[in-house]
């Protein structure tokens, strides 16, 4: 079958149409208690910044995040941990395998089977787990966010060093009441707060219809799962989830009528 890509994590989310991401034309949304040189989300209200040019243990980790008056992350939504991996693809400048980092998730007790708590104390309710983690090793009491395994979740040595992503936490009526937009037409830049939201130079093409809206590339050659995903995240995004009916009318509408590459002779 021919192999969909979706260049922006957040379009594989129908709720996730709208962000603190830049488009080269549009609206820029900036929340009053979320410094400038942190990221803001609209739909999570997540006010977080991606410290990738120091390692650090994860207490103190944690403790560089407060002495900027902010925690570790605290990723307990879906959401949350795609905006975070975007943000990470789209501004990181370390190597895939190099991307390591700490959130705020911890095992503070020595018990089998592990039992996670978030830096506030609530309960890991949202997970996003690498395969075979948690294990079973009473030592491993501290998480990470690992670039190579996909931005999957895997427990470590609390001891050793990672990057880290911290979060500002906004009052409840900052997140209602501070939002303003702004129409920007300057092009898109490369500082840390400011992502393109479908850059169609490398022949993707963005397509909104009401709250949908899909960055895709539409590939004709034939290839197994696994090399289309490989294909897709070399090029920054990755295989399309079509998870609404709207979804899959508007890709079904595109796609009908191609006929795929083959190898056969």
């Amino acid at each position: 079958m021919a192999v969909t890509c979706c260049s922006y994590d957040l379009c594989n989310d129908p709720a996730a149409t709208t962000g603190s991401i830049r488009p080269t034309t549009g609206s820029q949304l900036h929340n009053a208690n979320c410094p400038s040189d942190h990221i803001f989300d609209r739909l999570t209200s997540l006010c977080m910044k991606v410290m990738d040019t120091t390692q650090e243990t994860f207490d103190h980790a944690q403790s560089m995040c407060q002495a900027i008056g902010d925690n570790l992350v605290i990723i307990d939504t879906h959401e949350k941990n795609v905006f975070i991996e975007d943000i990470i693809m789209h501004t990181s400048n370390e190597q895939v395998l190099m991307r390591g980092y700490w959130i705020g998730g911890r095992n503070h007790n020595d018990t089998v089977p592990k039992q996670f708590e978030w830096m506030n104390g609530t309960p890991f309710l949202y997970a996003n787990w690498g395969s075979g983690d948690p294990d079973g090793n009473r030592n491993e009491r501290c998480v990470v966010m690992l670039g190579p395994d996909m931005y999957k979740w895997s427990d470590t040595h609390c001891s050793n060093m990672f990057h880290y992503i911290c979060e500002r936490q906004i009052p409840l009526t900052a997140k209602q009441n501070d939002m303003s937009v702004s129409t920007t037409t300057a092009p898109p830049t490369t500082s840390q707060n400011t992502l393109s939201v479908c850059d169609t130079s490398g022949g993707f093409m963005l397509h909104e219809d009401g709250q949908t809206r899909l960055c895709i590339k539409l590939h004709s050659h034939y290839m197994d799962w696994s090399h289309a995903r490989m294909t897709c995240t070399q090029q920054r995004s990755d295989l399309l989830v079509v998870d609404t009916n709207t979804k899959l009318t508007k890709v079904f509408n595109k796609t009908r009528g191609i006929k795929p590459y083959t190898n056969e002779t």
